[in-house]
Parts: structure tokens; C-alpha cells; sequence
């Protein structure tokens, strides 16, 4: 049998519901519209015996409620569609929008159902921004909270599985064989609550294995900015901010990928704290940031100026000598091969980083903390590839 929601592996998820073999060629949305209507028929069943029960005096029920475990009130799930496209650069208006009603739902006390049907294109660094916000929340609230529907798109339910999306929201993957993408190589996510040298050689790793390998100073930048992030984190990320649970305290997320087709690698890091524009000015005169950034007395920088200057300082609030370079070491190799790109999303604001160049700018929608993600040219990220794959990667760049 498949599912139609997605299943826990330690319990059965509470809005689930398995589709008979007979019936797998029916189209997920209809399969979704009879779950819906089969739920709110159970629910007004529910109501119609709490009423009678009321009135015999045995118990009082709301008239428009459910009850949940212990007699809390339970109100009736919400669904939110997920965009065809999730992604932070060129579809924020619909990504961001989506995840903060999604926490907003939950936070009122409702279950949330997340519909990736329609899902085409989910890009790296929404992809981490996605998965970071539903762990939270579940961490926070509970795993029955959250929850969705598995994609129809084969190439989308190959990406949720092989990043370990389904593996670090304890979600059971689809049942249909996975082929391995010998042209996509994601490492599985990672997630820590304190400063891990040790997973920046595991993501290596996993990700080169034995057929590739990585400059010596490709590794060493990765290193060092993927350590700086973590201290970063440690140190300032959630300064401030109150968390639900234990777990979810200073805890960062990464992902990595080599796309061979793009002739791309990818890092993306993420922390779930106050933002680069929160921080800055703990550490800096609003002045000095107003300088940097080229602004007169009397005018605020919005997000993505107080981004641009951060990297301008080059320094983090600690002020130590030996710390706050990791980002510009990413900087200096895009310049070193001409190639690549690195954005820092925080709050309202974005910052590009390409050859030469940094561009600050508005963001459509916020984003909860601190975003980077970093993009090499494959071709320069590593010293040898595959005769098949380099000519793959030729072919199709």
C-alpha cells in the first residue's frame, strides 16, 4: 500500500490515510478533497454526539469544537499548498508567505497539512529553510502538528529523500525504489545545537566519495566558513530570543550538493536566531553603520544594507582577530575562479555576492534568522571528474 500522507515511523501521524492498491491511479488531488470531506463528516459526528451527551449533563462540549487528548480543544487542521516553486531568490513572495502562515497556524494551535502536490522546483536554500521551520515546530509543538502530503513530481520525492528530509523529520519514505542520481549527489541534512568540526570532513565525505576529489584550498575555505558559521551561532545567533524546547536552542542546519548537469556546488547553512540586522548594531554604533553603508545622519539602513555592512566590517561582535572571516573567504575564492555566488538572507534583507561585487536589496517576503548559501563552479570546486561526467557536465551547461 502507499500513503498518502506522511507516516511517523515510532506511531501512526494523525492525518494519515492509506489508498488501496485499486485505486493508485487516482489523482492525488481528489485522493486529498475525500480525506478532507471523510475528516469534516467525522467531525460534525463528533459534535452532533457532544451536543446530545451536553444536554443529558454529563460533560459540556464546545459547539463548534472538537475534543483532543486530555480535553483540549482541537480545531480542525488547515491546509496550505506548497508553490510549485519554492524558492528563496526568485519565488520568496510565495515561499516565505507559506511558512509563516504555516508557523502562525501552529503556534494558534492548529494542525497544519502542508500539500506538496503541485511541487515542481524547490531550490537548495529554500529546501534547508523549509525543512529547518517544520523540525522546529515539531520539536516545539509536536510531530502530529506538522505534517504533509508526499510530492507527485518522482524528481521532487527523489530530493526530499536523498537530502534526508523525510530522515530528519522521522518521516518513512515513499515505498517505490529510489534510483540513485549518479549527476545529483545531496549529503544527507545535518543539524547540531553546538560547534561540530568534525561533520565539515563527514559532508566531504559523503559528498566527494571515492571518484572525486576537492583543492586543498577549496577544503580549507569550506572549513572555515562552515566553523565560523557554527561559532557564529554559539555565540550570538539566538542572543536573546526565547525558545520552546531545549532542542531547539542554538541549533544551526546544513546541506551540500553537487549538481553535474549545472556544473554547480552548493553550501547551505542556516540558523534559526535574531538576524544579522539584529545583531550588528549590538556591537556598532548605529553610526558607524550608517557610515559604512554610505548613509546621512538621520537615515536608518533597512536589512539588507546592515548585511552589507557586516561583511564590510568582516568582523563579528566578538572582535576577535581570529574570527568574522569565514564569509569573506567564500568572497576572495569567487573572486580567485570568477565564478560562483554567495547570498545572505536574513529578516528583510538579502545580500549577493558575486565577482567583484556585493549587491544589498530588499526581500519580498522575511525570513527567520540567517540564510547563506554559497555557489562554486563545479569545474573549479574540484581537481578531477569522471570522463562521463565531465562530459555530461559540458554537454548540459
Amino acid at each position: 500500500m502507499e500513503d498518502v500522507i506522511w507516516r511517523q515511523h515510532n506511531g501512526s501521524c494523525e492525518l494519515r490515510k492509506k489508498t488501496p492498491n485499486v485505486n493508485r491511479r487516482i489523482d492525488r488531488k481528489l485522493e486529498l478533497e475525500r480525506w478532507r470531506r471523510r475528516y469534516q463528516e467525522a467531525q460534525r459526528k463528533r459534535l452532533r454526539k457532544a451536543l446530545r451527551t451536553a444536554k443529558s449533563g454529563r460533560f459540556h462540549a464546545h459547539p463548534s469544537r472538537g475534543k483532543g487528548p486530555g480535553g483540549s480543544r482541537q480545531p480542525p487542521p488547515v491546509f496550505l499548498k506548497v508553490p510549485k516553486r519554492v524558492d528563496l531568490a526568485d519565488a520568496e513572495s510565495d515561499t516565505c508567505p507559506l511558512i509563516e502562515a504555516m508557523k502562525e497556524n501552529v503556534r494558534s494551535g492548529r494542525r497544519v497539512l502542508l500539500d506538496f502536490q503541485d511541487v515542481e522546483t524547490i531550490r537548495p536554500g529554500a529546501l534547508v529553510y523549509l525543512l529547518a521551520q517544520v523540525h522546529k515546530l515539531r520539536m516545539e509543538f509536536g510531530h502530529e502538528r506538522v505534517t504533509g502530503s508526499y510530492p507527485v513530481s518522482a524528481r521532487v520525492d527523489r530530493l526530499l529523500e536523498q537530502s534526508g528530509f523525510y530522515s530528519l523529520l522521522n518521516v518513512k519514505s515513499r515505498k517505490e525504489a529510489k534510483i540513485p542520481n549518479k549527476l545529483l549527489r545531496y549529503i544527507r541534512f545535518r543539524s547540531d545545537q553546538k560547534l561540530n568540526a568534525a561533520v565539515v570532513g563527514e559532508i566531504r565525505d559523503e559528498l566527494l566519495r571515492a571518484d572525486l576529489t576537492m583543492p586543498a584550498v577549496v577544503r580549507r575555505t569550506v572549513f572555515r566558513a562552515v566553523t565560523e558559521a557554527m561559532a557564529n551561532v554559539n555565540h550570538h545567533a539566538y542572543l536573546n530570543k526565547a525558545v520552546r524546547t531545549p532542542q531547539a536552542a542554538d541549533r544551526w542546519w546544513m546541506l551540500a550538493s553537487l549538481n553535474v548537469p549545472k556544473n554547480r556546488f552548493t553550501l547551505v547553512f542556516y540558523d534559526a536566531g535574531v538576524g544579522i540586522p539584529k545583531t550588528l548594531p549590538l556591537r556598532y554604533p548605529i553610526e558607524v553603520i550608517r557610515r559604512i553603508v554610505s548613509l546621512l545622519p538621520g537615515f536608518e539602513p533597512d536589512d539588507g544594507q546592515m548585511i552589507d555592512a557586516a561583511m564590510q566590517l568582516g568582523r563579528t561582535r566578538t572582535a576577535m582577530h581570529n574570527r568574522g572571516k569565514g564569509l569573506q573567504d567564500l568572497a576572495r575564492l569567487i573572486d580567485e575562479v570568477a565564478g560562483g555566488m554567495m547570498r545572505i538572507t536574513s529578516r528583510h534583507g538579502c545580500y549577493t555576492y558575486t565577482h567583484g561585487s556585493g549587491q544589498p536589496s530588499k526581500s519580498y517576503g522575511f525570513l527567520e534568522g540567517t540564510l547563506i548559501e554559497w555557489q562554486l563552479p563545479l569545474s573549479e570546486a574540484l581537481d578531477e571528474l569522471p570522463d562521463d561526467l565531465h562530459d555530461k557536465a559540458s554537454h548540459d551547461s
